[in-house]
């Protein structure tokens, strides 16, 4: 079984926070004392941010599961897939 980390609100109090870091992320160079800053608020916001990271343990998680329904000995899959530029959750009989 996967194990996902717990993701928050941000709280009023870490906004100012993640408007720097945001700010930094977008610029195309910082400086090292930026890099330091950016790493910093990085980690102090990671229990607020979803990163690509969490994006695809989630979804290679969820991706192509298969079950049999006991009752009518029918096979399923479930999971996610990209269709027309969106994340879709997809469910159906394996025929």
């Amino acid at each position: 079984m996967a194990v996902f980390d717990e993701k928050f609100d941000l709280p009023q109090s870490k906004i100012s926070d993640y408007l720097r870091y945001q700010e930094l992320f977008l610029k195309t160079s910082r400086t090292s004392a930026e890099e330091v800053e950016f790493q910093n608020l990085q980690n102090e916001l990671k229990p607020y941010l979803i990163e690509a990271s969490d994006w695809n343990q989630l979804t290679n998680y969820v991706s192509k599961h298969e079950f049999q329904d006991n009752d009518t000995g029918k096979t399923y899959k479930y999971g996610f897939k990209q269709e027309n530029g969106f994340v879709v959750f997809m469910y159906e009989e394996v025929i």
